[in-house]
């Protein structure tokens, strides 16, 4: 089971572990789903599920997101709460993991407009929206770390991948405040700066 004490090494470690165990939930779900789409057709179909793993007791999120009988996409997330939070970790097929925290998500919410209370609610709802992330680098920081900004369908994503080649993100702006104020990212990288040293100071990255 994944707890706060952990180290980003460890995490890792214990959700690549549970990785496949998830991915076959999926699969298991995903023909059922399949079978009542093809007599439906209610087309698209996007549904996150809950899911504990037997062994490891961890907490995951697996999404399906169907835009026709055959283009069909899974979203693979764990969540677990560290000393700073609620913590969420996207695990891609290729076995590639980028961690959102808690007020990334809380970020999100605010800044959509949304009216979602419950801190798993609002993983879904960015995950639901938002299966893909696509990021490049920024400016090199001291010690090996670097500021990376990734878009996603409704917006921006900013982070730190620190020297371990972890990739945090804690900061998320719409596509609108963009649309009316480009300094933003630049303002919002500098926010992630001094998320980066409270992390790395808690051991986190």
């Amino acid at each position: 089971m994944i707890v706060p004490a952990m180290s980003k090494e460890q995490v890792i470690k214990e959700m690549l572990f549970d990785f496949d165990i998830v991915r076959r939930k999926s699969v298991y779900i995903l023909k059922d789903v399949q079978k009542q789409l093809i007599k439906s057709k209610k087309y698209p179909f996007v549904q996150a599920y809950d899911y504990v793993t037997p062994k490891t007791k961890n907490n995951w999120i697996y999404i399906l997101e169907f835009q026709n009988k055959k283009d069909i996409f899974q979203t693979f997330v764990n969540y677990h709460y560290t000393s700073i939070g609620l913590m969420a970790g996207l695990v891609t097929n290729d076995m590639e993991i980028t961690f959102y925290t808690g007020h990334f998500f809380s970020r999100f919410v605010e800044r959509e407009g949304l009216e979602i209370i419950n801190p798993i609610d609002k993983i879904k709802e960015f995950f639901k929206l938002n299966p893909v992330l696509g990021s490049e680098p920024q400016g090199e920081l001291e010690g090996g770390a670097c500021e990376v900004i990734g878009r996603v369908k409704t917006g921006v994503v900013l982070g730190i991948r620190s020297k371990k080649n972890i990739l945090v993100c804690n900061t998320y702006l719409s596509n609108e405040m963009l649309r009316k104020d480009q300094a933003l990212i630049t303002n919002s990288l500098k926010v992630e700066l001094e998320n980066y040293q409270r992390m790395e100071d808690e051991r986190l990255i």
